[in-house]
């Protein structure tokens, strides 16, 4: 093959690997990547419950404008504890940045930003996720998840173990995505080199042959002139050198594009699970995972409560208390709040009277309702999963319509407690503004779930309309 040749036939494979990439690799890899962090928040919120960590009081004051994994300095035993809860808490925030303000697209994650990733993903070695691994932090880490498997809740065990089992699964094929778009983009910046640079120096074999380390400066130095808004990498011209300019060239260039060809898949004879029935199921984990910091947060308002309630009641409040027991004919409506929450339809500040004992019971039912649905192994999960979509569906809705009600009354009596509460009481009184947050983004990434279900169905019946068959038609 001529250089000629194999240049126009080397742009043409890049050029269709690209569309590969971006049309079917990519998005295989931000949905792995949100499912692993769906199963690592399980984790986070069952250590943080179990007290086996401790959340980061700043960690959402944190900013983060590029992806980065947490500190590897070794540990003192002394700061074993508070280090350790520091850097998951900052593995966590990462995740998060990574799945809600990276672009899943060629034009953003250039090699730079691909190597930022693959370092956050072997923070934790959880292909060989052990209390024996070699790798220090991941056997801090699995330490504490082992204890929570050697502990007497078999909810949370279960719940850990299931975890962890799908993060091992998915962190396999995070890395296959991965290199593939490594491997591409590593391609593509060598075609830019190749068309813009090589050409200009009038490069001969004999000149370039054994002088790779004189010729490599060379194109470093003519590199800002043809090259623009790309760094600089020796290995990949050390690459290029190697394919074009020595005795087995040919052979190297055969074997990149013979790399870069997609493979079709030969066997689709197996049905695939229905996709847009796997986006629901996961947009009914990521909502039950907001379960574990609901449940904190109600038993930190209970404590509030009762700092509250345990108040020196002025003679004002009294007669109050008084008035209203005349009025509701001897009832005592003192387990009433009235709270304030501004309403996004009307776009004004409305009040609501929220009866305590009723929303304790109906965050507890739904408590217990998440931590089954967390838990594959659960009848209720079950129930869920050979259901219907629609149904499925329905049930995501009503739920994160719930759980937005939920967080909107913990809201207004956080506030409440907070500036009700006597100044003397007021030491008393717990914060839930983590929890609050956390519930936040869970109901956020749920409603993405669902609406990227919608999306998914709607792509269906379109091509229904137009007369092609979709993949699980033709399986």
């Amino acid at each position: 093959m001529s250089d000629d040749n194999f240049l126009e036939t080397y742009e043409e494979t890049v050029t269709k690997k690209q569309e590969h990439v971006e049309l079917k690799t990519l998005p295989k890899l931000k949905e792995a990547i949100s499912i692993f962090q769906t199963y690592f928040q399980n984790l986070y919120n069952i250590l943080i419950r179990k007290s086996l960590i401790q959340e980061d009081p700043y960690k959402y004051d944190e900013k983060i404008s590029e992806v980065s994994a947490p500190s590897s300095e070794p540990i003192l035993d002394s700061e074993k504890q508070e280090q350790i809860s520091r850097r998951i808490s900052s593995y966590h925030s990462q995740l998060e940045f990574l799945n809600n303000f990276y672009q899943f697209s060629l034009s953003f994650l250039n090699l730079g930003r691909l190597k930022k990733i693959v370092a956050l993903m072997k923070y934790i070695n959880w292909i060989s996720f052990s209390p024996s691994s070699t790798h220090s932090f991941t056997r801090y880490f699995a330490e504490l998840v082992h204890k929570i498997k050697m502990g007497t809740d078999p909810v949370s065990t279960q719940i850990v173990v299931d975890s962890v089992n799908q993060i091992e699964k998915n962190m396999k094929n995070i890395f296959l995505y991965i290199d593939e778009v490594i491997t591409i983009q590593k391609e593509a910046y060598k075609l830019d080199v190749r068309k813009n640079l090589i050409p200009n120096l009038g490069l001969k074999r004999d000149k370039v042959t054994g002088n790779f380390t004189e010729v490599t400066k060379l194109i470093k130095k003519s590199f800002p002139k043809y090259i623009n808004d790309q760094p600089f990498f020796a290995e990949l011209i050390q690459e290029i050198l190697e394919e074009d300019f020595t005795a087995n060239g040919q052979e190297l260039r055969n074997a990149i594009i013979n790399k870069l060809d997609i493979k079709e898949a030969q066997n689709k004879t197996k049905k695939k699970e229905n996709s847009s029935k796997t986006i629901l199921l996961q947009g009914v984990r990521i909502l039950a995972s907001a379960g574990f910091q609901m449940e904190d947060a109600v038993n930190k308002l209970s404590e509030n409560n009762t700092a509250y309630v345990n108040r020196k009641m002025t003679v004002g409040e009294r007669f109050k208390r008084w008035v209203r027991k005349v009025v509701t004919g001897g009832k005592d409506d003192t387990h009433s709040y009235d709270i304030d929450y501004f309403d996004v339809t009307s776009s004004s500040s409305r009040t609501e009277k929220v009866n305590w004992d009723s929303f304790i019971q109906e965050v507890q039912k739904k408590g217990k309702l998440y931590s089954a649905l967390c838990n594959k192994a659960s009848s209720t999960f079950n129930r869920l999963y050979q259901a219907q979509e629609d149904k499925i569906y329905e049930f995501l809705t009503k739920n994160i319509a719930e759980l937005h009600l939920v967080h909107r009354r913990m809201v207004g009596l956080n506030d409440f407690f907070k500036t009700e509460t006597p100044k003397d009481k007021r030491g008393k009184i717990r914060a839930i503004n983590i929890e609050l947050e956390a519930m936040k983004n869970s109901i956020i990434k749920a409603n993405k779930k669902k609406h990227e279900y919608v999306a998914a169905k709607e792509e269906m019946e379109q091509m229904k309309r137009l007369g092609i068959k979709t993949t699980a038609e033709d399986n």
